[in-house]
């Protein structure tokens, strides 16, 4: 059973599911990620020792220099990538990587911004969540 969580701004289009990853810092996947396995190794933050790989992360923006889209599309070529991306503000840094990974890979990564999204989604502790990034929503899922 899934349930309507929130309504957004399509950023990138498709549909995917996968178990939640929140934080309501923002994040840096430069040097915040090891690419080969999905493991967050940013030092200072909440998430680190947890893994990307195949869940919906949500996040309130990328932070760090460009070559974080780097990073991320590395992620994608390894298969250790997020399934979907949930932003409070959509960035260069995550457009960019979302729509090379599609370009480059064939990988399409949905991708849906809200405003408040993160703190919506922290206080929830949903154990999955589906992106509907055609429609531009995010559901609860279970």
């Amino acid at each position: 059973m899934r349930r309507l969580l929130l309504g957004g701004r399509r950023i990138m289009g498709g549909r995917a599911r996968g178990p939640a990853l929140v934080t309501t810092q923002p994040f840096m996947f430069a040097h915040g990620i090891e690419p080969a396995t999905g493991l967050i190794n940013f030092e200072k933050h909440e998430l680190r020792g947890r893994s990307i790989a195949g869940t919906v992360m949500a996040l309130p923006f990328g932070v760090g220099s460009s070559s974080g889209a780097v990073w991320f599309l590395e992620a994608v070529r390894q298969g250790t990538h997020p399934v979907a991306l949930v932003v409070d503000r959509v960035d260069p840094l995550i457009a960019t990587a979302v729509l090379l990974a599609r370009r480059l890979y064939d990988v399409v990564i949905p991708c849906v911004e809200r405003p408040g999204a993160t703190e919506t989604l922290a206080a929830g502790r949903f154990a999955s969540l589906e992106v509907d990034g055609d429609e531009g929503n995010v559901y609860s899922v279970g």
